[in-house]
């Protein structure tokens, strides 16, 4: 069984990758829209382990 702390980080890491790989590519292109929109879903899964670590 994994932590929630090791599951908060992942979350975490799952929200900045996407972005800073969003940062380098040309604003507004077809990848830099699917890097943001994982790095949207990174944000919300963050946001449940978070919010499940804090009830824990």
């Amino acid at each position: 069984m994994v932590s929630q702390e090791v599951r908060l980080i992942a979350a975490a890491l799952l929200a900045a990758i996407p972005l800073r790989a969003a940062g380098s590519q040309e604003p507004l292109s077809g990848f830099w829209f699917v890097l943001l929109s994982g790095s949207l879903l990174g944000v919300i899964l963050l946001i449940r382990e978070y919010r499940q670590y804090q009830a824990g």
